[in-house]
């Protein structure tokens, strides 16, 4: 019994060399790690917890540089204990260099990223690992920062003595991409929601790669039904045989941009006339990667051009009639009478008795007051200075009156009095377009009776003349019947006229129940400002 007691106290003494002569190894190879520079600290492990010791001398040789860095510097320990940081991690966290050191990493790390860099440090304890964190600074401030992770080993060593972990704050970076972001998605909706202008882009093939709801209103096209689709088919077919699609795309690219004017070819098959504008799109190396092409529908003014020129057109040959046939007058009668004078004149020179004489002048004197009733006939023609004088009521009761005079056509007249108040240009065509109708009448419309009207509303006046004639004849469209006697200018040229002032002209009639011309024209003003009212109108004012 004695001998197995000695045998165990023998064994546990030669268990126990073993271990002290481990732990002396672990000591000796700790203090050739010390002496060499190899350790930048010791963690000690008590009662209480882990606790790291820092080496100033073996630290020193590199902490000046990593203290001067912009980055954070850490390095853990394999448990996640900070064994070292700079200066700017400290700066990162927003707290003092020496509450950081010997402080769990994930401590400064929001709740919500904890996971994430738990796998983080996981990974790099075998390769180089990145990752972006949401760290909570010491003031409760939530910083988001970049962490790229490497396995830190001693030379000569293959298994990882930790990880060093380099920390850039990328708070700033984040917010200015949030703002590039959010200012891209306003971008886009204002694009997307544009009605008037039809935008979108095309690969570098020339295919639909994106689509607006202006592009969707002005060519009919949903979204899903063009995308992928080749813009060619905006264009009309002699378009297309001619390549002009392919040309345009070619200059946009050499040129930057291409702008032109022509027709394009709606789903429905309609045509509209646009202003196109394509710009090359490229990027940072110069490679072509597509075209911005934006597209307005001009088809209102491109009208609006054509009418302007045709209705210039129209009144250059209008106002070339009306001189025409004030020659015509002139030389007719003007000039027939004055020739008449002068030889009536001639002969009272020869008269051998007074008598003679006298009854030659009576015939003179006739002659004279025709002349004078010519060439009044004729300023009226060209501008009714009535109307300067009297207003447009007035002028317009005496025009009715004279005809009434002249033709035995009995005239049904009514005049509102605010007719007057009208700008002196409107006041003048009302005029001219009441002489033409009535003209019409006199020569035309074998009529017995005809009635006047004269209305203002409140943006429009209103001219009607209708008689119980025989009808005039169409020609051409509906509204559009012709008056082609000799004397003025015309329906026509008064249809002219009225529209040059945004109003309009209407001809109903029938053959055998007579003729209804209705003229519409804005008033632009209302009421006659004072350098355009009439010495007539002044005085009905006061």
């Amino acid at each position: 019994m004695t001998k197995k007691k000695s045998l165990k106290a023998r064994s546990r003494r030669r268990t126990g060399s073993r271990e002290l002569q481990k732990r002396l190894q672990v000591a000796e190879d700790t203090l050739r790690a010390i002496q060499a520079g190899e350790v930048d600290a010791l963690v000690v492990t008590k009662a209480r917890g882990q606790h790291v010791i820092t080496l100033a001398g073996a630290e020193l040789p590199y902490k000046v540089m990593f203290d001067q860095m912009y980055e954070g510097a850490v390095t853990l320990t394999p448990d996640g204990i900070i064994a070292y940081c700079n200066r700017r991690f400290a700066e990162i966290v927003r707290m003092p260099l020496t509450r950081v050191v010997g402080s769990p990493l994930h401590r400064f790390v929001s709740p919500p990223d904890r996971p994430a860099l738990e796998a983080l440090c996981y990974e790099a304890a075998a390769h180089r690992a990145s990752s972006e964190l949401s760290v909570r600074a010491g003031d409760g401030a939530s910083v988001s920062v970049s962490v790229s992770c490497a396995p830190l080993q001693l030379k000569g060593s293959a298994d990882p003595i930790g990880v060093i972990a380099m920390v850039t704050d990328i708070t700033e970076r984040k917010q200015a991409a949030e703002l590039l972001r959010q200012s891209e998605e306003r971008f886009r909706l204002m694009v997307k929601n544009v009605r008037d202008y039809g935008i979108f882009m095309l690969d570098p093939a020339g295919h639909v790669v994106s689509w607006n709801a202006g592009a969707e209103r002005i060519k009919g096209y949903r979204a899903a039904e063009i995308l992928g689709q080749h813009f060619s088919r905006f264009y009309p077919p002699e378009d297309i045989e001619r390549g002009k699609p392919k040309h345009e795309l070619l200059v946009a690219a050499a040129e930057g941009r291409l702008e032109d004017e022509g027709w394009r070819v709606r789903k429905d098959g309609t045509r509209f006339w646009a202003n196109v504008v394509i710009t090359a799109l490229r990027d940072q190396m110069g490679n072509l990667r597509g075209f911005a092409k934006v597209t307005r529908d001009i088809t209102e003014r491109k009208r609006a051009e054509e009418l302007r020129a045709r209705l210039t057109r129209q009144l250059m040959v209008a106002q070339d009639t009306e001189r025409r046939w004030i020659a015509r007058e002139l030389h007719d009668e003007t000039g027939q009478s004055l020739t008449g004078l002068l030889v009536g004149l001639r002969t009272i020179e020869r008269s051998e008795t007074i008598a003679e004489a006298a009854e030659l002048a009576q015939q003179l004197r006739e002659v004279a007051a025709q002349s004078l009733a010519d060439v009044r006939r004729l300023a009226r023609g060209l501008h009714p200075s009535i109307l300067d004088d009297l207003g447009l009521s007035a002028a317009v009761a005496r025009y009715v009156e004279e005809f009434t005079g002249r033709h035995g056509i009995v005239v049904d007249l009514r005049v509102e009095p605010e007719s007057d108040r009208l700008p002196l240009i409107v006041q003048t065509t009302v005029y001219r377009v009441l002489q033409e109708a009535l003209t019409n009448v006199a020569r035309h419309a074998s009529a017995r009776t005809a009635s006047v009207r004269l209305a203002r509303e409140k943006t429009m006046v209103e001219l009607r003349v209708q008689d119980d004639g025989t009808g005039i004849k169409r020609q051409g469209r509906v509204g559009r019947a012709r008056s082609n006697h000799r004397r003025g200018l015309g329906l026509e040229g008064m249809r002219e006229r009225v529209e040059l002032l945004g109003g309009s002209i209407r001809v109903e009639s029938e053959l055998g129940l007579g003729t209804t011309i209705t003229a519409r024209i804005p008033v632009q003003s209302t009421a006659v400002p004072p350098a355009q009212r009439t010495p007539a109108q002044t005085g009905r004012d006061r």
